[in-house]
């Protein structure tokens, strides 16, 4: 390809991949825990992963639980999450209870798969102990 054509084609894409804000993904996983198909846009995007029609899916539209656990690599974070989704004095989590507090619904394979992976013991729910466990082997 002659380097004139190639800029010609060049001029002519980029705006398109400029119209709006891009939305890749990193290692294939986006801001708010999600999977990028490929792009991590809330709707479709172009070809570049830019102008995705809803803006993107970023860690600034993560809910309190999440970020709180970000927000910390030790288990304080994750404790104190802990103790606002969790219902008063039971020590425990549920499902419901989680997917509620995150403000999702109670079948998102996104938070039902989290859910899981951090029920350790299998007895369907989480123990601040079983959080704790988790970001340990995760750090």
């Amino acid at each position: 390809m002659k380097l004139s054509t190639a800029l010609v084609l060049f001029a002519t894409l980029l705006p398109f991949a400029a119209a709006g804000p891009c939305c890749n993904s990193k290692n294939g996983n986006c801001g708010d825990g999600t999977r990028g198909t490929p792009c991590c846009g809330y709707r479709t995007c172009n070809i570049f992963c830019c102008d995705c029609g809803g803006g993107c899916r970023h860690s600034i539209s993560l809910n309190k639980f999440t970020l709180a656990r970000l927000q910390s690599k030790h288990a304080s974070g994750a404790e104190e999450a802990f103790e606002l989704a969790k219902e008063a004095d039971t020590g425990e989590l549920t499902l419901r209870q989680y997917t509620e507090y995150m403000g999702v619904a109670a079948d998102d394979p996104v938070y039902v798969d989290w859910f899981y992976k951090h029920d350790t013991n299998g007895d369907g729910v989480i123990t601040v102990d079983e959080i704790r466990l988790q970001d340990e082997l995760e750090l």
